[in-house]
C-alpha cells in the first residue's frame, strides 16, 4: 500500500466511522466507498503474472561508448494472454526500463535494448523487477525474477602506430 493507499485508508475509515455515528448515509457510503476501492486495488495488485523470464547482457566487457546490449527471453507460463509489461532494473544507480511484448498463452518473447555505457567502471545490472500498480495509485508492488549481473566497462584502446626512426 502507497503512501496515498494509507492515506485513503485513513479517509475511509474516518468517513465511514463519522457517518455511521452522526447517522449521514452519504458520507458513510462514500467511505465506504473509498475502502472497497482499496480492497479492489489490492486484489488487482496481488495478482502476479505467471512467467519465466531470463537475461543476457552481451559483451560482458565493453568499451567506454561502445554498445552493450542486454537480451531478455520470457515465456508466458500463465492460462492467458498477458498484456505488454513494463520491466525495470538498475545499472549502478541508473534505472533502465523497457517494454515486454504482448505473449499469448504459452507465447515467447524476445526484447533487447542498450545498455548506457558512457562511463568506465564496473557495473552490477540488478535483477529484472516488474512492477505493478492499480490505476489510482493506492497500491504497488514488485515482482523480482532473475540474478544481478556485472558488466566491466574500460577505456577505449587507441592502436599505437611506431613512431619513425633514423
Amino acid at each position: 500500500v502507497t503512501r496515498f493507499g494509507a492515506g485513503a485508508a485513513m479517509a475511509g475509515l474516518v468517513l465511514s466511522t463519522a457517518g455511521l455515528v452522526a447517522h449521514w448515509r452519504s458520507v458513510a457510503l462514500v467511505g465506504m466507498g473509498v475502502l472497497v476501492m482499496l480492497l479492489g486495488s489490492l486484489v488487482f495488485v496481488a495478482h502476479r503474472p505467471r512467467l519465466a523470464l531470463d537475461r543476457a547482457v552481451e559483451p560482458p566487457r565493453v568499451e567506454k561508448g561502445r554498445p552493450a546490449i542486454a537480451v531478455v527471453h520470457v515465456t508466458n507460463k500463465s492460462r492467458r494472454s498477458l498484456p505488454p509489461l513494463a520491466i525495470e532494473q538498475r545499472l549502478g544507480g541508473t534505472p533502465i526500463r523497457a517494454m515486454l511484448p504482448r505473449l499469448r498463452k504459452g507465447e515467447e518473447g524476445l526484447r533487447t535494448y542498450r545498455l548506457p555505457t558512457a562511463r568506465r567502471g564496473v557495473y552490477d545490472i540488478g535483477p529484472v523487477e516488474i512492477p505493478r500498480a492499480d490505476p489510482f495509485g493506492l497500491c504497488r508492488t514488485v515482482q523480482t525474477m532473475g540474478e544481478a549481473q556485472r558488466i566491466a566497462v574500460h577505456p577505449r584502446l587507441l592502436a599505437m602506430h611506431p613512431l619513425p626512426t633514423g
